[in-house]
């Protein structure tokens, strides 16, 4: 166990690089999070296969993780 968490570790290690800098930025931003009705339809629609829901959901996921608090 100690093995695979100290190569674990080493392989962290190497994605550290500080030859580059890397954030998040830009112009780009994201819709604000569904009204709770419209996630509730979004996500009936997603169990029936809707593609379009899909995307609206995804999309839905990434905003809800920026604009809503931690539970």
């Amino acid at each position: 166990m100690k093995k695979l968490f100290r190569r674990l570790l080493a392989w962290l290690h190497s994605l550290r690089r500080r030859d580059k800098i890397m954030y998040i930025g830009g112009s780009d931003t994201l819709p604000p999070p569904l009204p709770r009705e419209e996630e509730t339809e979004v996500i009936a629609r997603l169990e029936q296969g809707d593609p379009q829901a899909r995307q609206t959901h995804r999309a839905e996921s990434a905003a809800g993780g920026v604009y809503r608090p931690p539970v």
